[in-house]
């Protein structure tokens, strides 16, 4: 059945399964044949809404949405599981556009009522709006609608897609790519946007919502605010000189700032409320390079200086710095373990590894090692100290409770980074196109560990000259997945564990380096027993569906709900223009000019808007390699046009921006337009 062949398709909730699918040439959903519905009509139990089968599926939704903007509930039961669905604004008593809101989904036992765990729903957000190629006055079900969001079509995308999770990429130009791992456009980029900064990112932490990522921009002097929602930079915060490391303490109050300088003047901390975003404190330590960690508690912070040879102790509540530790030449690096309750500080120069108790600041034991070490890391259990020394190629493993190697593995050359997931370690050698993997369950077990290498690039990272103190391996919100970003190749690799290779590559715009990589997770989560949840920001007013879609219990239904006008940005949106775009067309040839007409209309009278001089039109080149601008024109009753010739294949992304107006990308409709080489012509490249 059609259903069954969705929800096996959606088996793994994330979409980067589907990326993979895409590489092998097995993801395909397809459309079920199309049906006519009511729009308007209430959520009702039909198999159009769930998923068949012999238990018969009845909804609980009421026969009509109440007013715009009340919370809503509605439950589905069945025979083996019952789904109750409730939305409610994070604040006020009406879900408004442009506002936050909480979705829920309370899954239970139908027979006990005993709440089912560790599930993985698919739940997407749409408003009602046309759908390309569907006939007049018709519609898609919301099982033919999950399979065009599975498809990962550009033509027809959500308004919100709760099970995707974004690649963004700290690059050399300052800029910050964002990468949709499902979307592809035409074959050629998963790119979704760039970020633009002020200057080139260096360290970066989000807040614990994931909803705001901060970038230090040492050159700036600033840390850059960037929306995870809308991907855009809305604030840059000052930060002292040269600020390099960023790091969020754990109970999410503060972002710690390492301003590194050789000036005792200059050289600490600058400490910022993570909720205003404001200054809260400047602390001076010592002249160097600053590493930052924190006490589980967030009572204390912790920063080496590299010059001094010494630890900074800050009591979090005061803001005050009470005590200063020597602890080695040229600290490099530093890591807390939550088990001995310990601070591990690994210094270059000396090569040792001073153990600080986190409550008594006290030097606990100092390790003796070998100079050159460059990166310690504690597993996620607490249990064990990865130490990497880049001069002498080992990795030493501590026993964080003895303070004991309990093992010492050659590595390739240089090691200088590692990450964890459950079941590995990872460990990136600047001098090797290849990552080391230790399985941690073996570690200390007192047998031989089966070190692995994976594959990733052509280049070994240190050939590129860019680098960040950001993680150059990041896991996947899918377990057993990691990315690779490796700056001598400017790819990111998608690996899998248990594969002898990479699975897949992402690269980013034009010419730019990719230093650092991370994760956006959109997904649902759970929250509580059998509770999952998400908050989202409802990017409009009017009537919206849930399409929610889970596999064991086999469930694929459509609640409902509607969203009103936001009074603030209602008042704002008067004031600027209706667009609506003529063109029907959305391909043309290489070399042919393609014309593109709109026309702008007042949006309280619907007289023409006439006279607009700076109407600008950018095509942008996916993914990112060449852009160009061109007027657009009056020609008449409010109706603008622009042409130009598309130089190369490939799709290109319109866009319009207005000075005088004060509208940009966000404001005007936008479009995909794909140029396609002329017959005859041969394959032509895109750069």
């Amino acid at each position: 059945m059609k259903e069954d062949r969705i929800i096996g398709a959606w088996r793994r909730r994330r979409v980067v399964i589907l990326f993979l699918l895409g590489l092998l040439g097995l993801a395909s959903t397809g459309l079920a044949s199309s049906r006519t519905v009511n729009p308007g009509a209430a959520t009702v139990a039909s198999p159009d809404h769930v998923a068949a089968g012999p238990d018969a599926t009845v909804s609980e939704a009421p026969a009509g949405l109440p007013d715009p903007g009340a919370p809503v509930k509605q439950k589905l039961t069945r025979q083996d599981a019952e789904i109750e669905f409730s939305v409610a604004a994070l604040e006020g008593s009406r879900i408004l556009h442009g506002q936050m809101a909480d979705l829920r989904f309370t899954v239970k036992d139908a027979t006990t009522g005993a709440p089912l765990s560790v599930l993985s729903p698919s739940v997407w957000l749409d408003r009602d709006k046309p759908v390309p190629g569907e006939k007049e006055g018709g519609g898609l079900t919301c099982k033919e609608k999950i399979g065009l969001y599975m498809q990962g079509s550009l033509a027809y995308r959500p308004d919100v897609d709760l099970n995707s999770y974004f690649i963004l990429s700290l690059n050399n130009d300052a800029t910050i790519s964002v990468t949709d791992p499902i979307v592809s456009f035409s074959g050629v980029t998963q790119l979704y946007t760039i970020i633009q900064l002020k200057r080139p990112g260096e360290d970066w932490a989000a807040s614990r919502d994931d909803k705001l990522l901060f970038v230090t921009m040492p050159r700036a002097g600033q840390v850059a605010v960037v929306s995870t929602e809308t991907f855009k930079v809305i604030q840059n915060v000052d930060a002292g000189p040269n600020p390099y490391r960023i790091a969020l303490q754990p109970d999410g109050r503060y972002l710690w700032v390492g301003n590194d300088s050789a000036e005792a003047g200059e050289s600490g901390v600058t400490v910022i409320d993570a909720v205003s975003r404001q200054v809260a404190a400047r602390i001076l330590t010592a002249p160097g390079h600053h590493e930052i960690a924190f006490s589980e508690d967030s009572r204390y912070a912790f920063v080496t200086n590299s010059r001094e040879a010494t630890l900074s102790i800050i009591d979090v509540g005061r803001l005050a710095r009470v005590q200063e530790l020597t602890v080695g030449v040229d600290p490099i690096s530093l890591a807390y373990s939550k088990l001995g309750k310990s601070i591990f500080v690994a210094s270059a120069g000396s090569g040792t590894v001073a153990v600080v108790d986190a409550g008594s600041h006290r030097v606990l034991s100092t390790l003796e090692l070998e100079p050159g070490l460059r990166v310690v890391r504690i597993t996620p259990d607490g249990r064990h100290a990865f130490v990497a020394n880049s001069r002498t190629s080992q990795l030493l493993i501590l026993d964080t409770a003895t303070g004991k190697v309990v093992e010492r593995v050659e590595m390739d050359s240089e090691p200088d980074q590692v990450t964890f997931t459950r079941e590995f370690a990872y460990i990136r050698c600047k001098g090797s196109q290849a990552v080391v993997l230790i399985p941690l369950r073996q570690v200390g077990q007192g047998r031989t560990l089966a070190v692995s290498r994976i594959q990733y690039g052509q280049r070994p990272p240190g050939d590129s000259p860019f680098h960040a103190f950001a993680d150059a391996i990041v896991p996947t919100p899918e377990e057993g997945h990691v990315l690779i970003a490796n700056p001598a190749d400017s790819m990111i690799y998608y690996y899998m564990e248990g594969m002898q290779f990479a699975m897949g590559s992402f690269r980013s715009h034009g010419g730019t380096v990719q230093r650092a990589v991370r994760v956006v997770d959109r997904g649902v989560r759970e929250i509580e027993r059998g509770v999952y949840g998400a908050r989202v920001r409802i990017p409009g007013q009017g009537r919206y569906q849930v399409a929610f879609l889970l596999d064991t219990p086999r469930v694929l239904h459509c609640f409902d709900f509607s969203a009103a006008a936001n009074p603030l940005l209602v008042d704002k949106d008067a004031r600027l223009p209706l667009i609506e775009i003529l063109t029907r067309e959305r391909a043309a040839l290489v070399g042919e000019r393609f014309t593109l007409r709109v026309r702008m209309v007042d949006r309280g009278s619907g007289a023409p808007v006439k006279g607009v001089a700076d109407l600008r039109l950018q095509a942008t080149l996916a993914p990112g390699t060449w852009f160009d601008k061109y007027p657009v024109l009056e020609v008449g009753d409010g109706v603008y046009e622009a042409s130009f010739s598309p130089a190369r294949p490939g799709p290109h992304y319109l866009t319009f921006s207005c000075a005088s107006l004060g509208m940009d990308a966000r404001q005007f409709p936008n479009l995909v337009m794909t140029a396609r080489s002329p017959p005859g012509a041969g394959v032509q490249s895109t750069p």
